[in-house]
């Protein structure tokens, strides 16, 4: 693996989960280029991942699309900016899901198209088929075949659903997790193998 991207069908869907394994498992960097929120993801990359944490071209304090909190602040987003970190293996996180705005004329889902890779993370709630399916969708009109990653309670039906209407199987599992220790980040990681 070279360079990865992580996104999700929507947000708090074990994104970050997903990309602390990716790291650990590939002994890659982690880069999350547009931050928003107190809260920072690379916190939890640094504790249960790997690599070096490549910091943030957006860090902005509005926990919200990446759009409205830079409008927050006073900044517009600048694609041109998102440059890839000169590194041999790195893992990008999004934030939120594909079609979050990044500006007036880009979504999150654009950066895809830096990477080698894409991960999309679904968790199974009510409506969830319907995220899932569009971003897939969306994905293939770009001509990508992602990996997908179910986080939490599996869900049979819905995996079967998704299955069916794209064809692509569900490659790996963030079991569901009441605590998180480096011992069920270590197993978590390990089943991927």
């Amino acid at each position: 693996m070279a360079h990865c991207f992580v996104t999700g069908i929507g947000t708090d869907v074990g994104k970050t989960i997903a990309a602390a394994v990716l790291t650990y498992y590939h002994k890659a960097d982690y880069w999350k280029p547009v931050q928003t929120g107190d809260v920072k993801d690379y916190t939890f990359i640094q504790e249960f991942g790997y690599g070096n944490i490549q910091p943030s071209i957006y860090d902005l304090p509005l926990p919200a699309s990446p759009h409205l909190a830079a409008q927050q602040a006073g900044v517009i987003i600048d694609t041109d900016r998102l440059v890839l970190p000169k590194v041999s293996s790195l893992v990008v996180e999004g934030a939120g899901g594909l079609l979050v705005p990044l500006n007036q004329e880009h979504y999150i889902g654009h950066l895809t198209a830096k990477v080698d890779k894409v991960y999309l993370v679904v968790k199974h709630y009510l409506g969830s088929i319907n995220h899932t399916l569009l971003s897939l969708h969306w994905l293939k009109q770009q001509g990508i075949s992602p990996e997908i990653i179910v986080s939490g309670e599996p869900n049979k039906s819905s995996e079967q659903a998704i299955e069916q209407f794209t064809g692509q199987a569900i490659q790996k599992y963030i079991p569901q997790l009441s605590e998180f220790s480096k011992e069920v980040f270590l197993n978590v990681a390990n089943s991927w193998r």
